[in-house]
């Protein structure tokens, strides 16, 4: 057949799975045989993604002037990513449809009425998409409780590049400003409670006073955080930082990384710390059982996390080696682009659904 013709679409912001998930299919997918356009909804975090990928892009302002677009621009095969592109999939009709579940429901909507609200979205959605893509076995399961039919569900577990050159150790810690001996766990997350850094920041209680605790994101719950971290007494022990493009280089160089999470449909931080032989402690819930090959997985909660540190400080040689090996084996971009781009040709040369 002639090479499929898609087109991404995508409406979140610049910092998560989901953005750093397109930025990969942006460069993988050509290198499949593909033909890839994007359509960046507000706040158009696709925007730079894209050009930086050298795939043509186009704006769009909100769900309405969307469908319009993919009307009026046929593509082999509209991707959508997230609720509100595939509302504005759903408006368009295109004659094929792929979408990609990033996240459990529980995790996108705390609040009762709007997770009822997206959950009558995705009864409307999943009778009309033609092949939803699930990046682990926990989201495909949450689909499937939805209504997805499990004949037009795939399983792809994301990928990661291959691990940046770590700093080192000694400005890891003079970025954080902790003591050059310091042992250093490292989160990187956005700061919602969802993602449990409460927990990790609470986990300092429970170890030595040479263990600290360094954070990269941004989110609502800082303030809350910085407070809680003086409450226990471990404010000088805790960094609190903005997400920056280098936070790979940084977790290369800490002890231990933690994946705290109360809900999680995957991990990206997890399987980047074990590209770079960092152990890993997480919580076991979600997609992190799956994420999570090469390291410890236990309760969220803050001793359990704590014991996990220590355990993992002690068999960091071992657990490094696993983790290494079990992102060589699951998790590289090759895997990711090619499993993607078989699901994207099998829809693409499918008979299309009547809309």
């Amino acid at each position: 057949m002639a090479t499929p013709r898609v087109v991404e679409v995508y409406g979140g912001g610049g910092v998560g799975g989901a953005i750093r998930h397109l930025a990969l299919l942006l460069e993988r997918l050509p290198e499949e045989g593909l033909s890839v356009e994007a359509l960046s909804m507000p706040p158009h975090a696709l925007v730079p993604v894209a050009k930086a990928a050298g795939v043509p892009v186009s704006e769009v302002a909100d769900i309405a002037a969307a469908a319009r677009w993919l009307q009026e621009h046929p593509f082999d095969v509209v991707h959508s990513h997230g609720l509100r592109p595939a509302l504005a999939a759903l408006r368009a009709r295109p004659a094929r449809w792929v979408r990609t579940a990033h996240s459990l429901l529980g995790s996108d909507y705390s609040d009762p009425l709007r997770q009822a609200a997206a959950r009558l979205s995705e009864g409307r959605l999943v009778r009309r998409v033609d092949m939803t893509i699930a990046i682990s076995q926990a989201v495909a399961a949450d689909r499937l409780k939805m209504g997805t039919d499990p004949n037009r569900l795939r399983v792809v577990w994301n990928g990661v590049e291959p691990a940046a050159t770590a700093i080192a150790r000694s400005e890891l810690c003079r970025l954080a400003g902790f003591p050059a001996a310091a042992r250093v766990a490292m989160v990187v997350s956005r700061l919602e409670r969802v993602k449990g850094v409460d927990l990790a920041v609470a986990m300092l209680s429970h170890l030595g006073p040479e263990w600290h605790l360094l954070v990269r994101g941004q989110g609502r719950e800082e303030a809350a955080l910085r407070a809680e971290a003086t409450r226990l007494g471990v404010a000088e022990r805790v960094a609190l930082l903005p997400y920056e493009q280098e936070v790979r280089r940084e977790m290369g160089a800490a002890d231990v990384v933690v994946v705290p999470s109360r809900q999680d449909g995957f991990s990206l931080v997890a399987v980047e710390a074990q590209a770079a032989s960092v152990p890993v402690v997480a919580a076991a819930v979600g997609g992190l059982t799956e994420a999570v090959v090469g390291g410890l997985l236990v309760a969220p909660e803050a001793g359990a996390l704590a014991a996990g540190v220590r355990e993992a400080y002690a068999r960091r040689k071992e657990l490094g080696e696993r983790g290494r090996e079990a992102y060589q084996r699951h998790f590289t971009t090759q895997r990711f682009g090619q499993e993607t781009a078989a699901v994207l040709r099998e829809v693409a040369a499918g008979p299309g659904r009547p809309r």
